[in-house]
């Protein structure tokens, strides 16, 4: 094995795979974090699968360029949701399976379910990575990922030196040699993925900003003792 890793062929595999990824950066395929890890609140959801968070944790544009507001909001999408480190997703259908043997169907399960904007109701302060988009009704970024509670070890994006930057303040600055850091997903997928939850989000808003209603809202640290998801 030691002299298969030391053979010409293999150095000149890795040799091509350096080149390959040293490609995707230079051509922007990797998605670009402007912010890592941020602090905001949740302030409420505009369809069953598309919500909004509130931040003072301002992205910077490709073009190093910040907003001129002190706050502004971030678009997200359901399936992006963390909470105590798993998915959304993964999180209901855990809680599905006790239900679901209590009840008399799958449906009344279903119903006994907490939904999306009653688990992450307004005013629930969350941290999130997010790339900076084009301003859309108020909205300067979109999320990668949302976190209420601990953090999972991933998704996480990876700090390579150069590039625009990233605004990363729950982390400590990160320099080598005194460069400037950026953050980015090395899924070459991703982008368009989030291109696609971005015309979601604009063709919602297009016809209405109104939120959905939401039982419950977090306006203090006791709310959170009241609220069984936490």
């Amino acid at each position: 094995m030691l002299k298969s890793l030391a053979s010409e062929d293999h150095k000149r595999s890795l040799e091509q795979e350096r080149r390959a990824f040293l490609r995707c950066v230079r051509e922007r395929r990797f998605l670009r974090a402007a912010l890592v890890r941020a602090r905001g609140q949740i302030t409420g959801f505009l369809t069953d699968e598309i919500g909004l968070i509130e931040t003072s944790d301002l992205p910077v544009d490709d073009g190093g360029r910040r907003p001129e507001e002190a706050v502004t909001m971030v678009v997200f999408h359901v399936s992006d949701l963390y909470l105590f480190r798993l998915p959304w997703s993964e999180q209901r259908r855990r809680r599905r399976r006790p239900m679901a043997a209590r009840a008399a169907t799958t449906a009344e399960a279903d119903v006994s379910l907490p939904q999306v904007q009653d688990a992450f109701p307004p005013g629930l302060r969350v941290c999130f990575d997010a790339r900076a988009v084009t301003r859309y009704r108020g909205v300067t970024a979109q999320a990668v990922a949302v976190f209420a509670g601990s953090w999972p070890a991933t998704p996480h994006p990876t700090a390579l030196p150069g590039g625009p930057g990233s605004l990363a303040p729950c982390h400590e600055s990160i320099s080598i040699a005194g460069d400037r850091q950026t953050f980015y997903y090395l899924n070459a997928s991703l982008a368009a993925e989030m291109e696609a939850k971005m015309r979601s989000f604009v063709a919602r808003a297009d016809a209405s900003i109104e939120l959905l209603p939401s039982e419950f809202t977090i306006n203090s640290a006791k709310d959170y003792q009241v609220q069984s998801c936490y």
